[in-house]
């Protein structure tokens, strides 16, 4: 138990610090093969290094000239005794409407973590159970180009020799075998490193930024007195394509249609039959709304109680009972709905 909530801890501070990387440029690429990362990689001619050629201009972030695109992180240690560890997260974006999809998944862990973001609607999702909230999404649009953990691009200034032209996922690519050392591969490998290969492939399309489009880190090491090998795979695809991001399957997607909106409601979460928001009106005003209100929705009030000005309702309708908590504090009033069907 105590691992799974280590993991669970640590997928959700990653989830933190990815940020979507959008704007508008190029047509739709395909997608990369599945199942063991399969290489898409079709070698075409490959001419001498040039200085141009060996120098792109790749920064963090560059992702943003695009319209939407699709990215796969592959992280996995083998250990000599044969086991293994495996997390794979896959993204989407989009920028018009905003929106972004991140799913992570552990071969060690059941289920997956899910968490989406439309325009001011947001969704984290585990084990089959939802949370909704309100974001904002001019801050969504704000973290559009920005560097995320998933960039690999603040790698690309270090030593490198270029290979040749090639195709990955459709897009014309220049490829690099890259001379990090083990200081700065540290992040990704999760323990020491004795032997490490790593090798980039940027995007050489006039009508794309200069982006990463796969970046491999092969290495052998030690983790947790284990010595084995490991790889973390990093690749872009599906650009411009025409991505639709919805909400989770049965995911909850607002209040009931007949319960009213409180319309001075601020971070508004919606979990199951569960609604909490804070408001920074007073609580008396909060209850005369719903008093008001409820009525119109056919609802009854059948029990009504105030406490040092702290008020609970109670409301039925047609077999289904709401119950109704409206607490004052500091810097507003907080309330709670709950739902039993």
């Amino acid at each position: 138990m105590k691992k799974r909530y280590i993991w669970i801890v640590g997928v959700l501070l990653l989830l933190a610090s990815l940020a979507c990387s959008l704007g508008s440029a190029g047509g739709p690429t395909e997608q990369p093969s599945g199942g063991e990362q399969e290489e898409t990689v079709e070698v075409t001619e490959q001419p001498p290094a040039t200085e141009e050629e060996a120098e792109p201009e790749v920064a963090p972030g560059a992702l943003k000239s695009l319209n939407s695109y699709r990215v796969r992180i592959t992280w996995q240690w083998t250990a000599e005794n044969g086991e293994s560890e495996q997390m794979v997260i896959e993204q989407e974006a989009t920028k018009e409407p905003p929106a972004q999809r991140i799913v992570i998944t552990s071969a060690q862990e059941e289920g997956a973590i899910e968490f989406v973001q439309i325009g001011d609607k947001a969704w984290s999702c585990f084990n089959g159970s939802c949370i909704q909230t309100e974001q904002d999404p001019e801050e969504l649009a704000d973290q559009f180009g920005e560097e995320a953990f998933t960039d690999p691009a603040t790698y690309f200034d270090t030593e490198k020799e270029f290979v040749g032209r090639e195709t990955v996922n459709g897009i014309n690519t220049r490829h690099y075998v890259l001379h990090l050392s083990p200081l700065e591969a540290a992040a990704l490998s999760g323990g020491e490193i004795t032997d490490l290969q790593s090798e980039v492939w940027v995007a050489d399309e006039g009508d794309l930024p200069t982006f990463v489009v796969r970046f491999i880190l092969k290495w052998k090491g030690t983790q947790n007195d284990q010595q084995g090998e490991g790889q973390y795979i990093y690749e872009v695809y599906a650009i411009n394509a025409p991505i639709i991001i919805e909400p989770p399957e049965g995911a909850p997607t607002g209040l009931p249609e007949d319960v009213p909106a409180y319309p001075n409601a601020q971070d508004t979460a919606v979990m199951g039959g569960m609604i909490t928001f804070s408001t920074p009106d007073e609580a008396s005003v909060v209850a005369q709304f719903y008093k008001d209100q409820m009525p119109t929705e056919g609802w009854t009030l059948s029990d009504e109680t105030d406490l040092g000005g702290m008020v609970s309702q109670t409301w039925t309708k047609e077999g289904r009972t709401l119950n109704l908590m409206i607490s004052p504090g500091d810097e507003g009033t907080s309330v709670m709905i709950m739902l039993e069907e």
